[in-house]
């Protein structure tokens, strides 16, 4: 795989797969599946590669993803904390690590 090759990978994971993962939404997501593109990739049975793609079911996905959401609602707690102290008022949010909502 080129620079070309990961640039075009990178491009679809971006714009694509990450911004469209949901994780658990039928409750099955043993079955559930997507489709990264691997250009320059040759097949790899062994490893999932079949013509320059790859298939990871969303259980393979929220391993990659859990981690970072958990981060990401750790940041959220202690920039709440910091304007609740600051300004001595009570901000609500919701820091579930696949979603993150926010009220007041």
């Amino acid at each position: 795989m080129d620079d070309d090759d990961r640039q075009v990978m990178r491009s679809h994971f971006e714009t694509q797969i990450k911004p469209k993962f949901l994780p658990d939404q039928d409750g099955d997501d043993d079955n559930d599946s997507t489709i990264c593109q691997l250009p320059g990739v040759p097949d790899d049975h062994e490893r999932g590669v079949q013509k320059s793609k790859i298939r990871f079911s969303t259980n393979e996905l929220k391993e990659v993803f859990e981690p970072i959401f958990t981060d990401i609602a750790t940041l959220v707690e202690k920039q709440v904390d910091a304007v609740q102290e600051a300004t001595n008022k009570n901000v609500n949010v919701c820091t579930n690590p696949t979603f993150l909502c926010f009220g007041n």
